[in-house]
């Protein structure tokens, strides 16, 4: 280690004078070495393949999260059940209280971030779509992403304070921002059909103008055709005996029927008879008082 001596310059400024004093050696040799270091270090971390301690961090947490997956955020049905807790909701005014007022409003009409009160919304309005929001953020329009300095059930109060939050009247609402609130019918409970909507196999409004006039329904009988559980034409009489025979057509003689003047025959009759089985011609008939 260098002595230190006062080693004084022949200038001053203002009374002030300039000494000349040595560092020390080993701070000296330190400073060439982390020259050294930077020269290695700069190309090989910020230009080659070495990896930045906040890329190795994003790496090990990907990996992390990967093994172990957040739980997903509930459906519209499972928040409609958390609402039914009183607690739950009235943990939801309180975090709003802390939390959110600063951009909502004290009253939820809207300052830096939109009105909450009214009939439109900006990503969705239902249970499901503010847990959403309230989670994820929307940093496009300055919403703070709330998942990693809120727990899920203080998020999921929060929804459901928003969600009550609409119809109520704040003392200075901002305008309207977004699109209107269009309300779906929610099922009552046990799957039946809510007011207004046509219980399953009910034919809708309008259904009956696409069938004709004098048309039957769905399912009757068309005009004409047998009532239920009469036979159909030409079927078997239930009871009668089964044959084999074919039935003749109307008024075409059977088989074992008789020809006018024609001996009985296994064989059925020719349509057209022929001349000599006609009967005799009326000239050939004896006169009358002649003896036959």
């Amino acid at each position: 280690m260098a002595k230190v001596t006062d080693q004084s310059f022949d200038h001053d400024y203002d009374g002030i004078k300039e000494y000349d004093n040595p560092l020390p050696r080993w701070w000296v040799w330190m400073f060439v070495l982390c020259v050294v270091w930077a020269v290695v270090y700069v190309p090989y971390y910020h230009f080659g393949p070495g990896m930045l301690p906040t890329e190795v961090y994003d790496e090990d947490m990907a990996a992390w999260l990967a093994a172990h997956p957040p739980e997903p955020l509930p459906d519209e049905a499972a928040m409609i059940e958390m609402a039914a807790d009183e607690s739950l909701v009235a943990t939801g005014a309180s975090v709003f209280a802390s939390r959110c007022v600063t951009c909502h409003g004290p009253d939820g009409g809207g300052q830096v971030g939109p009105n909450l009160t009214d009939d439109y919304t900006l990503h969705g309005y239902s249970r499901a779509a503010i847990v959403k929001v309230v989670n994820d953020g929307v940093p496009a329009k300055g919403m703070l992403a709330w998942k990693n300095q809120l727990s899920r059930q203080e998020i999921y109060g929060v929804a459901l304070y928003v969600y009550g939050l609409r119809g109520t009247t704040p003392a200075n609402p901002k305008p309207p921002q977004g699109d209107p609130i269009v309300d779906e019918p929610v099922p009552a409970e046990g799957g039946a059909a809510a007011e207004g909507t046509p219980a399953e196999g009910t034919p809708t409004e309008g259904a009956a103008e696409g069938t004709a006039e004098g048309a039957p329904a769905e399912g009757a009988p068309a005009e004409g055709a047998p009532a239920e559980g009469a036979p159909a034409e030409g079927a078997p009489v239930e009871g009668a005996a089964p044959t084999d025979e074919a039935v003749p057509a109307e008024g075409a003689p059977t088989g074992d029927a008789v020809v006018d003047g024609s001996a009985p025959t296994d064989q059925a009759a020719p349509t057209d008879p022929p001349a000599a089985d006609a009967a005799p011609a009326a000239d050939a008939a004896p006169e009358a008082g002649e003896s036959p």
